[in-house]
């Protein structure tokens, strides 16, 4: 198992995240995604569809001030060749370091002949812990959908 891919494409992500480089994040998706939140499950084709979905999620958070993106990898297992599953904890926060929001995710990564792609993406906690007041001009695309 290859946990340094996992790693670096994970960390990859999260920077990107942060720096709000759309482009660059969406690319870490694979040809086709299965998305899970809590109310649906979508089979997502590709990085084009991810991107206006964490679009969505980038931007409602960054209303609130979002400034800092990290990133927690809790455990990483491989399973059949070149399937990895990695079980993380994102943590979204402002310039002043106050917590916007604690989630975690579990993603299935793929290996590709450029490295590993995502092609799992859960989303566990989202939608209970996210603000109340969050706005979304699109609130069915949060990844934990609409509360």
């Amino acid at each position: 198992m290859e946990n340094a891919g996992v790693e670096e494409v994970l960390n990859s992500f999260c920077t990107a995240f942060e720096a709000a480089e759309h482009q660059v994040w969406a690319e870490l998706y694979d040809t086709s995604v299965v998305l899970m939140r809590p109310h649906q499950t979508l089979i997502v084709e590709g990085p084009d569809e991810m991107l206006i979905i964490g679009r969505n999620v980038y931007d409602s958070y960054a209303k609130l001030g979002l400034a800092k993106v990290s990133l927690q990898i809790n455990d990483i297992s491989g399973h059949d060749p070149g399937i990895i599953l990695a079980d993380v904890t994102w943590r979204y926060a402002t310039a002043d370091d106050e917590e916007l929001i604690l989630h975690d995710c579990t993603y299935g990564l793929r290996r590709r002949a450029g490295g590993y792609r995502i092609a799992l993406h859960i989303t566990h906690n989202e939608a209970a812990r996210r603000p109340m007041f969050l706005d979304s001009s699109a609130p069915e695309l949060l990844i934990g959908g609409v509360i």
